[in-house]
């Protein structure tokens, strides 16, 4: 649950370089991973929380949002419904670059079948929860919301540090 901020603090920088290098908002791609292991009570409402965070604080940005890897043992079935929580996740939060999680990627390379699995069930959540995020309002000191405003918090708190102690 720690790792949030500086993922944040690293969008900001990068923001922050490419707005000096004069790229519009449009033309900066952003990278943003769902992480959080699986087996903490109320992971998924943590995932929402940073995916939400990111998607408000750069509206314009294309985000590459990138599926849940490092939790993945081998247990195909698991693998298979973490992914399916990636997608919800991805589509409600409005990501526009979605990389697809694919059920297999801890036991070998993925084969043509399992790739297919993975889109089609992406291509479902798409379609099924198309408007999903704007039919929602979150509640002002829920979980959601006070995961987001900790996270950035202490992802100001970082970018202090790091502005005291420079970049490198």
């Amino acid at each position: 649950l720690n790792s949030g901020q500086s993922v944040l603090a690293s969008q900001f920088i990068n923001y922050h370089f490419a707005k000096k290098a004069g790229l519009s908002d449009e033309h900066i791609g952003l990278g943003h991973a769902f992480q959080i292991d699986p087996g903490i009570e109320d992971s998924l409402s943590y995932e929402i929380a940073s995916a939400l965070l990111v998607r408000s604080l750069f509206p314009k940005c294309p985000v590459k949002f990138m599926p849940p890897t490092v939790h993945k043992s081998g247990d195909i079935f698991f693998a298979h419904a973490l992914d399916a929580s990636f997608n919800v996740v991805s589509v409600l939060t409005g990501q526009s670059i979605h990389l697809v999680g694919m059920l297999t990627e801890a036991v070998h390379t993925p084969l043509l079948q399992d790739r297919y699995a993975s889109i089609r069930a992406a291509k479902y959540l798409r379609t099924a929860g198309k408007r999903l995020g704007e039919s929602l309002v979150l509640r002002e000191g829920s979980l959601i919301d006070a995961r987001a405003k900790e996270l950035l918090a202490n992802c100001r708190s970082l970018l202090s540090e790091v502005q005291r102690k420079g970049l490198f």
